[in-house]
């Protein structure tokens, strides 16, 4: 039987991989991978394209599923593997209901409002009745500073707005966790500053957060644990002087290539 595990005398971790590997074909793109997370913590994880950043991300609420290693969330054990009753896994499923994830992408449904777009979870996942349904996600539209656009088609709305509603829709949900893959890297760079306003207001609020980005500024500010991966490893982590004070080298040329 597995055992949750421990981190000495600190707090039970929220967030727990443990060596962790996964290939895609002949490509292995993480290398036995650890990472841990505490309540109210704010990792922020940088490297260059193709470093198995977001590969990572995907895994910890298990839209990847590892090939190897093991997930803990709030000490119990996600995933595939041995499964019996001294030792039940948790259902991905119940996972991404826990941890809420930003992509890339907006992923809006074009067809239905900024209203709709945030609420449709509960009322689908959680069979919330519409108007207490709607009633939530004008809440949420409004701390991301969108109460004005609830009937807006996504069509409507600039990039930095519509990464805001998806902020919304994963918010809505109140998970404990939320992951952040590279969320600016689709905007212009005149709608960046909208998108890392809210998230700052986010981990001001004690929000737990991993975020992938190659905003190093937001990094140096709210990052509690910076990570830079390279080749499927982690490379070298750290405070925020990291990225003044790296010591590897490799994490010292991908900074000076970016800053």
């Amino acid at each position: 039987m597995s055992e949750t595990p421990t981190n000495g005398s600190d707090p039970q971790p929220v967030v727990r991989l443990r060596e962790i590997h996964k290939s895609f074909g002949s490509n292995h793109v993480l290398k036995g991978i650890d990472l841990t997370v505490h309540k109210g913590e704010h990792v922020v994880i940088f490297g260059p394209s193709g470093s198995g950043k977001s590969t990572l991300l995907r895994t910890t609420n298990l839209l990847e599923t590892p090939d190897s290693g093991s997930v803990w969330f709030e000490g119990k054990e996600y995933g595939p593997g041995l499964d019996d009753e001294d030792h039940p896994k948790g259902k991905a499923r119940i996972l991404r209901q826990e941890i809420g994830m930003v992509f890339q992408q907006f992923n809006l449904f074009p067809h239905i409002t900024a209203l709709e777009n945030v609420a449709l979870a509960l009322r689908r996942v959680k069979r919330i009745p519409r108007p207490d349904a709607e009633m939530r996600a004008a809440t949420y539209l409004d701390r991301v500073g969108l109460l004005d656009k609830l009937g807006a088609y996504p069509t409507q709305l600039s990039g930095g707005q519509q990464q805001r509603v998806a902020i919304a829709r994963s918010l809505v949900m109140e998970p404990k966790v939320m992951l952040f893959d590279e969320p600016t890297s689709a905007l212009d760079p005149e709608l960046v500053g909208e998108v890392l306003a809210v998230m700052r207001r986010l981990a001001s609020s004690g929000m737990t957060m991993v975020v992938v980005t190659h905003e190093m500024g937001f990094g140096e500010e709210v990052g509690d644990q910076n990570i830079f991966m390279d080749d499927g490893f982690v490379v070298e982590q750290g405070g925020r002087d990291i990225y003044k004070n790296a010591q590897e080298p490799r994490t010292k040329e991908f900074l000076r290539s970016i800053l």
